[in-house]
């Protein structure tokens, strides 16, 4: 099952409203990204359009995140340019733990 995949079934199916929401919010931001990587001149490009996008409310804690928000958009990239399982793989992996990071990180300011 692919990112986008798992994140539209939360949307859909999640017992939590809380979750639903937020995987709306990323199936967005996911958009956001694809459009950025089919228009990037390359990694860089990418990664400095793609990183305040959002993340977080107006982009203000975005900066807490960077270091795994940088990581996935790594990941994005290089699936985007290779869609191969193992590409897949490695993203889903930096998917979860942004993920992770995003709710240690910021749920007290939920």
């Amino acid at each position: 099952m692919s990112l986008t995949q798992r994140l539209e079934e939360i949307a859909k199916n999640d017992e939590s409203i809380f979750r639903r929401q937020l995987a709306k919010e990323d199936l967005a931001r996911l958009l956001k990204l694809e459009a950025l990587a089919a228009n990037a001149a390359d990694l860089n490009a990418f990664r400095k359009e793609g990183l305040y996008i959002g993340w977080t409310q107006g982009d203000m804690r975005t900066h807490d995140l960077r270091d795994s928000i940088e990581a996935l958009l790594d990941a994005f990239y290089a699936a985007h340019l290779n869609h191969s399982p193992e590409a897949e793989q490695a993203l889903a992996a930096a998917w979860d733990a942004f993920h992770r990071d995003r709710l240690k990180k910021l749920i007290h300011c939920l």
